[in-house]
């Protein structure tokens, strides 16, 4: 999914301010490449001033729209389509959430310039599978992801990664769970594992062509971080046997002092010990146990 800069368009001349848009749509026309910003909206970045910004690329998009209403050509323009992707990155962020996340540190504000230039990534972040409601958190993320990593010369390598492992922490279904167990489950350790696991040749082969939607399904299991660690190193199946990961586990309703799989002291013994795939396959489980169990393995 990537998207669909002709809704964003459409929509954009349509109405004063784009309204909100389901922008998932496939479109076949290739990433816009970076292309230098003019010299008041790069201005704007540097100064954390992404009110104005949003006005002047919104003003500047409009006036181009009125200029050339063929939109398939505007489309065609590398720099109008950044403007568009920098124009739904602050709809769906809020200029001072964006200027939150620019405040919070140098090295945050060093993100933001960097993000906003390379409309690449915020494309892949823009069309991770859902419109990123809780963008923010989203943002914030992925500053923390750059901070860790963005300096290593095969980054760009894992920006798809990057962007999904933000979405799935900040927005949709899983995100709740994941804040729940936010102790053992932290998006910039879980990046670093899955390219650590990926560089040591330990994933599927076509694990790096994923888009950011599809990581989604493959980083968003709440259970630890190192549990996709430990499940890489001992419960890896071929392909074909995906589906027998989650009888490598026992079927167990009580653990061996008496307590049982429904109350909450089932795994208390070994919690501090191994993290929730090893107790799993130690102990055992019963329906949700093991079929976390089998799912998280073929993902990992």
């Amino acid at each position: 999914m990537n998207i669909s800069h002709l809704i964003l368009c459409t929509s954009l001349l349509a109405a004063p301010i784009c309204a909100a848009q389901d922008f998932t749509e496939p479109e076949t026309a290739a990433p816009a490449a970076a292309s230098p910003l003019p010299s008041s909206m790069a201005q704007k970045i540097s100064s954390g001033d992404f009110a104005g910004l949003q006005t002047e690329i919104r003003e500047a998009l409009q006036a181009a729209g009125e200029q050339n209403k063929a939109t398939q050509k505007l489309l065609q323009d590398n720099k109008y389509r950044h403007l568009l992707d920098i124009h739904e990155l602050l709809r769906v962020t809020g200029p001072d959430n964006m200027k939150a996340v620019f405040s919070k540190s140098p090295q945050d504000a060093a993100f933001v310039k960097a993000f906003l230039q390379d409309p690449v990534w915020m494309e892949l972040y823009l069309g991770a599978g859902l419109i990123p409601e809780n963008s923010p958190d989203g943002i914030q993320i992925l500053s923390d992801i750059w901070k860790a990593d963005g300096k290593s010369p095969d980054f760009r390598t894992y920006q798809s990664l990057a962007a999904g492992i933000a979405s799935v922490f900040s927005t949709g279904p899983f995100a709740g769970k994941l804040k729940a167990n936010s102790a053992k489950c932290n998006p910039v350790r879980r990046y670093q594992i899955f390219k650590k696991l990926h560089q040591e040749n330990k994933l599927h082969p076509g694990f790096i062509k994923l888009r950011p939607w599809e990581i989604r399904f493959v980083t968003g299991i709440h259970w630890d971080d190192k549990s996709y660690e430990w499940l890489n190193e001992h419960i890896n199946l071929p392909w074909r046997r995906y589906t027998d990961a989650c009888w490598a586990a026992p079927y167990t309703g009580s653990n061996f002092f008496g307590d049982t799989i429904q109350g909450p002291l089932f795994y208390v013994p070994w919690r501090d010990s191994s993290g929730e795939a090893e107790n799993t396959r130690t102990i055992g489980g019963v329906c949700g146990g093991l079929s976390h169990f089998g799912t998280m393995a073929a993902q990992a």
